[in-house]
């Protein structure tokens, strides 16, 4: 029993003294200590006995006539009806175990069996406070963890919502960047359908000297028919008059012819893409620039190639692209004193068509490759030319789907090709 006991003691270091963390008594109802973990505690009385008390146990050896003396445990402080803390007298009189329980215990008594026995428990302060100490640890790691938990909680559901009001957010901002693109490619249509418009017109001003000079002749011929015809008809010459007014419809159906070409040179189109006859395209630049090529005596060279006679774009800005490219290449070729040659071709390559303008002019610089299609670009003097015309002419071909793209020639001078698609391509977009 001994042996055992020894192998469950506890050091106080605290106190500096060894004190049995298991220590207890099983007390009669008398009170006395029938059995303990302590051998100097047992058959000691928690509480003096009685004389009659005392008596009676004598005559009855109910101890075996051991003399019952106090524990005379101090009470320090009372915690509860059934704890309280205690202490042995600094003497260790009538105890004999100071050595074992020595300092301030935390004593627990409970009910035990149904003969009023009692079961105390004592427990070293400094291991209670341990225990304490550990428990309210564990309850504040406890604590801890669940208010971790919480703000984790709460920070998963913030940003949930968070999360929730950026899609909101971001669905709002790409639905107003929508129409604001909506908004902007009409602005751009707009612009660019206003800027072409306005390429046609600076075509028909690049154009007006020569329409000047070739409206200026059939004029002063009318002048002179008109006054001739008068003369004859006061003579009585019906035959003459009659050839004069002929000759005067005639001449006002040629000049109303080449009015009516640049008027419907300069309408603004809807720019839907459409079958386009290239021949009859060309037909009609070549009727607008009739003054320009007579001015400078050009000569136009016109190889089509019968399968590629059809193309895929708008009519009206087609046409503006080759006055414009047939016109520059006019100039070109008038910029060297020379006579200028313009050949204008056309082949089907698989499902699309190429069209090849080129001159005999002094060709294209570095300088003016680079940036030739850029706007307000010219090479012309200034006065002559506003540097939209290839700009234009780049957009409009894009909007068919095709391209533009110029190079020098071995030979000299420069080349432009266009690349549209053939019928039976991929349509090409609406202007």
């Amino acid at each position: 029993m001994k042996k055992r006991q020894g192998t469950r003691l506890a050091t106080d270091q605290r106190m500096g003294t060894r004190v049995r963390s298991d220590a207890f008594l099983v007390s009669d109802h008398y009170g006395v200590a029938i059995l303990s973990s302590v051998p100097a505690w047992k058959f000691t009385a928690s509480q003096p006995l009685s004389e009659d008390v005392q008596l009676h146990l004598h005559q009855t050896r109910q101890y075996n006539g051991l003399p019952i003396v106090p524990l005379n445990l101090l009470t320090q402080s009372v915690l509860s009806q059934d704890a309280q803390l205690v202490s042995l007298p600094s003497d260790g009189r009538a105890s004999g175990a100071e050595d074992d329980t020595r300092g301030l215990l935390l004593a627990q008594t409970i009910p035990f069996g149904a003969n009023g026995w009692t079961l105390t428990l004592f427990l070293p302060t400094d291991l209670v406070y341990s225990m304490a100490r550990l428990y309210a640890v564990l309850a504040a790691l406890g604590l801890v963890c669940l208010f971790v938990m919480l703000v984790s909680w709460y920070l998963r559901r913030q940003q949930q919502r968070d999360r929730a009001l950026a899609r909101v957010q971001l669905e709002r901002a790409h639905a107003q960047l929508e129409r604001k693109v909506e908004e902007r490619t009409r602005s751009l249509e707009e612009t660019q359908a206003g800027l072409i418009h306005a390429g046609k017109l600076a075509v028909i001003g690049q154009l007006s000297t020569g329409l000047a000079h070739e409206l200026n002749q059939p004029l002063t011929a009318l002048r002179t028919l008109s006054g001739n015809t008068i003369r004859f008809m006061e003579r009585g010459d019906l035959d003459t008059v009659r050839a004069n007014l002929k000759r005067i419809n005639d001449l006002v159906d040629s000049m109303g012819a080449l009015t009516s070409q640049l008027k419907q040179f300069a309408r603004k189109s809807p720019g839907h893409s459409e079958l386009t006859d290239l021949s009859a395209i060309i037909d009609q630049a070549l009727l607008i620039l009739e003054p320009a090529i007579r001015q400078h005596r050009a000569t136009i060279q016109i190889q089509l190639a019968d399968d590629a006679g059809v193309v895929q774009c708008n009519p009206n800005r087609l046409e503006q692209v080759i006055v414009n490219l047939l016109s520059n290449a006019i100039d070109a070729g008038a910029s060297r004193n020379t006579h200028p040659v313009v050949q204008l071709s056309s082949q089907r390559q698989g499902q699309q068509v190429t069209i090849r303008v080129q001159d005999n002019g002094p060709g294209l610089s570095e300088d003016a490759r680079l940036h030739l299609f850029e706007p307000f670009f010219t090479t012309k003097e200034s006065g002559t030319g506003l540097g939209l015309g290839l700009a234009i002419s780049m957009s409009i071909i894009q909007h068919c789907d095709g391209s533009l793209t110029a190079d020098n020639l071995p030979g000299g001078g420069a080349v432009f090709t266009i690349v549209l698609p053939f019928p039976g391509a991929e349509k090409c977009t609406k202007g």
